[in-house]
């Protein structure tokens, strides 16, 4: 019988601890000491919900129940499993000392942040929400941290108060769909941004760094997504999707029309296969070059059908058809296709496969950068991608082909 964290003993939450922080070494997740020290000390269950189970809070890969089915695409959070939280951290590059800007309160990431950044250091986390602070202000005077966390109400969305300091890192734990200029005022010249990036309905965490009059990715985490499985939630059905075992969650967009569902029995003749097979570290990569380049590529439904097909929720929308991305295994990975209602979507699909399979096939992986809005951007090559938001532009660029000696460097 699972124990609640409330009544946890403190023995078995060590030793539930200790298991997923080696589970985060051995997948490569944590790569640092002081990481490793802060993810082992940091009492995860007593930042849970009371009703949490004591094996549910250190499953490193937990995927987080969401509340709202307005966000049709969500990270897990708040707050995030294990995983997320500690690649987002990873990607901080956090040193003793320094002074973090947390944007989006949950209690135990400002604990984890203020455990690497030590007594020297500070953190300052935000939000918008007088009872999330509330609950963070009394979970991190239980633990200890309320010394080294100062928590302020502001908006998250387009500016930071003063903070009496430059930050050298501001991390944002909530999707980002753009990057104000007011983040920036209170970040220093040479500080780091560490943010969930939304653009259509794909996320990437990436860090960003200033690079003159504008942002350049230093290391970009694409999820890894491939259906995990589905259960009833709230407004309809859940999907989670496994990324290392389950960290992002989708849910219906009560606003959409929806497309219909991917698990209705199809014939099989109908699919438009490409010649496109791929490893399944592939799928997120796809995601992204088709959520920039196809400007039909939307969440189409939540529903997969059974077996060794890979019906994937997203797809190409038109005004008078859709087709579904369809996956199925082939000689060690999977074979990219095309479901129609209509032709015109799937030869929008599969030919955007087909570019990204000869452009990306031979290339290291995609960058980041964002011009605010009032900087001059220069003219993206042909490999590069340029996104609107409402602050500025985001420009993912794919490199060009490797040689083969490069590619062999790669791996």
């Amino acid at each position: 019988m699972s124990q609640t964290n409330t009544a946890a003993p403190s023995q078995a939450a060590s030793q539930l601890r200790s298991a997923m922080v080696n589970a985060l070494l051995t997948d490569g997740t944590i790569t640092t000491p002081s990481v490793e020290r802060a993810f082992l000390t940091v009492p995860r269950h007593l930042f849970l919900p009371a009703e949490t189970s004591l094996e549910g809070a250190y499953a490193p890969y937990r995927p987080v129940e969401l509340t709202d089915a307005r966000k049709p695409v969500a990270l897990a959070s708040p707050p995030p499993s294990a995983s997320v939280a500690a690649r987002r951290i990873e990607q901080a590059q956090l040193h003793p000392g320094m002074t973090v800007a947390e944007i989006g309160t949950d209690g135990l990431n400002a604990a984890l942040l203020a455990e690497i950044v030590g007594p020297g250091g500070h953190v300052i986390s935000t939000d918008t929400d007088t009872h999330v602070l509330d609950r963070a202000r009394r979970q991190l005077a239980a633990t200890g941290y309320d010394d080294q966390v100062t928590l302020l109400r502001a908006d998250r969305h387009d500016t930071l108060p003063a903070l009496g300091r430059a930050a050298d890192v501001i991390l944002v734990t909530d999707l980002a769909r753009s990057i104000p200029a007011g983040w920036l005022v209170q970040l220093a010249a040479d500080g780091r941004l560490v943010l969930p990036l939304q653009l259509g309905p794909v996320t990437a965490t990436v860090a960003f760094g200033r690079d003159r009059d504008h942002l350049t990715s230093t290391s970009v985490t694409l999820p890894d997504l491939l259906p995990f499985h589905t259960d009833a939630g709230p407004g309809g059905r859940v999907v989670a999707l496994a990324e290392y075992g389950g960290d992002l969650t989708l849910v219906p967009d009560v606003e959409a029309e929806q497309w219909g569902s991917a698990s209705l029995a199809v014939d099989d003749e109908a699919i438009v296969w490409t010649d496109v097979v791929r490893d399944r570290y592939a799928f997120a990569e796809l995601y992204l070059w088709l959520a920039c380049w196809l400007p039909s590529f939307r969440l189409l439904s939540l529903l997969f059908g059974p077996g060794t097909r890979e019906w994937q929720p997203f797809g190409a929308a038109g005004v008078w058809s859709h087709a579904y991305l369809v996956a199925e295994s082939c000689d060690g990975g999977f074979r990219f296709g095309a479901h129609p209602d209509g032709p015109k979507a799937a030869a929008a699909l599969t030919a955007e496969i087909r570019r990204w399979d000869d452009t990306t096939r031979h290339t290291l992986h995609p960058t980041y950068a964002y011009w605010l809005t009032g900087t001059s951007r220069p003219p993206a090559d042909e490999t590069s991608a340029v996104v609107a938001t409402r602050h500025g532009e985001a420009v993912i660029h794919w490199p060009p082909m490797l040689s083969p000696r490069r590619r062999a460097e790669a791996g």
